[in-house]
This record gives structure tokens, C-alpha cells and sequence, in this order.
């Protein structure tokens, strides 16, 4: 069993649903944790906090290239490293294809997708040069099992497992770890909240 004790983790999402389990037994292992997310939820920051005590968290909007930099920029100047990364955000505008507007459908790609991009672009740089590290990208089984209204979280979470595939082979021979978890239908606080009534 690996010794994550001190290990630095930035985790987007986490304060609810999969990304909270995930940040949950980080904490048991003792990992510092950086949790990101749009909203605040104290209950959960305390759950964690009791845990580990080496856990901070802050507001950002992953959907804007600027603040998942300086998500990053926090977590470096903070910890002064980043070892783990989680990229767990998601979110669902979900609307039917005869329907679908540029609004929804950007805010889609770019919180489930681009975010991603964007955050891998410049954690690998730091990880490069310290020729460690793993990334963990959740994806969706929505990516195999199509559900009606669903058109643009499905493209935004089948690129990430593309995009998953590139970053995994350039950043293995700086010996750092790319996978996907692709998780099924859990009954998390994102799928309680979808609109079924489009």
C-alpha cells in the first residue's frame, strides 16, 4: 500500500457526490487537500477537516481558463506542490437536440472538458519538472449508454477519455500517472438535481 502521508491533493468538486467520497479517503490517508468548487458547504469542509486538518478550500468557476489558473497558483503557493490532481467537476445542461443553445452548450464543454484541458496544461508543467505525479480524470458511463437531452455532457465527458489517452502517453516517460475512473449512475446531488421535464 502506497504512503500518500503529506502528499499534496487538488481536487475540483469535492464538496458533494463522488468528489467528496474521493476527498474523504484522501483525508484518511492523510493527503493535504486543495478543494475547489462554485459553491460553499461548510458541513462538508468540517467532515473533512476532522479528518485532516491540512485542508483548504476556495471558490472558483473551473469554466474560466483564469481562475483554474489561479487554482492552481493557490495550491502551489500554499502547499508548494501539487502530487495528486482529481479533476471530478462536472456539470449538466441538458437540453434536447432540437433545443440546444450556445449558453448551455459551452458551459458544458467547458466545465467538464476544457477545464480539464486546461488545468492538466499547467499542473503537468509543475509535475514534469519534479518527474512525478498522478492524475486521476472522472469520466461517465453517459459516454456508452446514450440518455435522451444528455447530447452535450456526453460529447464533453467521451473527449475526456480521448484527451485522457493523449495526456496519459506524453506524461509517461516523466513518470506521471493518467486514469480515468468511469463511474455508473450514482445518486449524488448533481443527478437528484436534472431538470426531467425537458
Amino acid at each position: 500500500k502506497p504512503n500518500l502521508k503529506d502528499k499534496v491533493c487538488l481536487i475540483t468538486g469535492a464538496t458533494q457526490g463522488i468528489g467528496f467520497a474521493i476527498a474523504s479517503a484522501l483525508a484518511d490517508e492523510g493527503v493535504k487537500i486543495v478543494i475547489v468548487s462554485r459553491k460553499n458547504n461548510p458541513k462538508s469542509i468540517q467532515t473533512l477537516e476532522s479528518k485532516n486538518p491540512d485542508i483548504i478550500h476556495f471558490k472558483a468557476d473551473v469554466s474560466k481558463e483564469d481562475e483554474v489558473k489561479l487554482m492552481i497558483d493557490k495550491t502551489i503557493s500554499y502547499f508548494g506542490k501539487i502530487d495528486l490532481f482529481v479533476n471530478n467537476v462536472a456539470a449538466h445542461w441538458d437540453e434536447p437536440v432540437t433545443k440546444i443553445t450556445s449558453e448551455n452548450y459551452f458551459n458544458s464543454i467547458n466545465t467538464n472538458l476544457s477545464s480539464c484541458i486546461w488545468a492538466c496544461r499547467d499542473i503537468s508543467k509543475h509535475m514534469i519538472k519534479n518527474k512525478t505525479g498522478s492524475i486521476l480524470i472522472i469520466g461517465s458511463t453517459s459516454s456508452f449508454n446514450p440518455l435522451p437531452c444528455e447530447v452535450s455532457y456526453r460529447i464533453s465527458k467521451s473527449a475526456l477519455k480521448t484527451y485522457m489517452e493523449s495526456l496519459a502517453l506524453e506524461l509517461a516517460p516523466f513518470k506521471i500517472r493518467v486514469n480515468m475512473l468511469t463511474p455508473g449512475g450514482f445518486i449524488t446531488p448533481m443527478i437528484k438535481n436534472l431538470n426531467k421535464k425537458l
